[in-house]
């Protein structure tokens, strides 16, 4: 296994855990991981952003567009002001609709270590939806990552 593996999968840790995840709603496996990210797109879109800063802020100022938020108007100039398109690209296979990579390896990492658990759930008509459970970064004062 590379070394980028484990950086991906540190990235995508950093993803799930940050303020787009919600608490789990499953009163089995909240007390284990009492937080969730719902779907792997998601997941997938956040991670071209963050390896592509150009796309970020260019969908920043769209945002910027549509609503006047002129928030989204700083956060696009710091993108640009602190370089980070030329310094901080971290490559992606592009494949028919756009770049994605596969998460497997990066959840098998992710999963062995117990801080997230992938779990598919089908609705009522039949669709799979890709959750992952995520356990706390300390449990019990202790570190677990």
């Amino acid at each position: 296994m590379a070394n980028t593996d484990y950086r991906d999968a540190v990235r995508i840790l950093f993803l799930l855990n940050e303020k787009a995840s919600e608490p789990n709603p499953d009163p089995v496996t909240h007390p284990e991981f009492p937080m969730r990210f719902v779907g792997e797109m998601r997941l997938q879109a956040l991670d071209f952003w963050v390896r592509y800063p150009d796309y970020l802020a260019d969908e920043l100022l769209a945002q910027f567009d549509a609503t006047g938020d002129h928030s989204k108007l700083i956060y696009a100039k710091a993108i640009f002001e602190a370089n980070e398109p030329s310094e901080r690209i971290i490559p992606m296979l592009r494949k028919y609709y756009g770049a994605y990579e596969q998460l497997d390896t990066v959840m098998a990492i992710l999963a062995l270590s117990r801080l997230v658990k992938p779990v598919t759930q089908t609705n009522k008509l039949g669709k799979n939806t890709q959750l992952f459970l995520i356990r706390p970064w300390t449990h019990n004062g202790a570190d677990v990552a």
